[in-house]
C-alpha cells in the first residue's frame, strides 16, 4: 500500500479577515495542530488545531485558531 502526502489548505477567519493557508506557509506540525506563517505578516504565526472537541461551545471553537507571535 502506498501512502499519499496529505495537502491541507485551511481557510481561517481572523478578526473578520479570511486567510487562505497552504503547505508553503507551514512552519511545523504535531499531534494537536499545525503552525503556519501568517500570509501577510511574517512576524506572526497561526496555530491551527486538527479538531475541536465534540460539544465545544462557539467560544471554544473560536479559540481553535490562535495567533502566536514569532518574536
Amino acid at each position: 500500500m502506498t501512502s499519499a502526502a496529505i495537502t491541507m489548505r485551511p481557510r481561517v477567519l481572523l478578526h473578520g479577515v479570511r486567510l487562505d493557508l497552504d503547505d508553503g506557509l507551514l512552519l511545523g506540525d504535531g499531534g494537536e495542530a499545525r503552525v503556519y506563517r501568517h500570509p501577510d505578516d511574517a512576524r506572526l504565526a497561526l496555530k491551527v488545531f486538527w479538531t475541536t472537541p465534540a460539544g465545544a461551545t462557539s467560544a471554544e471553537r473560536a479559540q481553535a485558531v490562535r495567533l502566536w507571535s514569532l518574536r
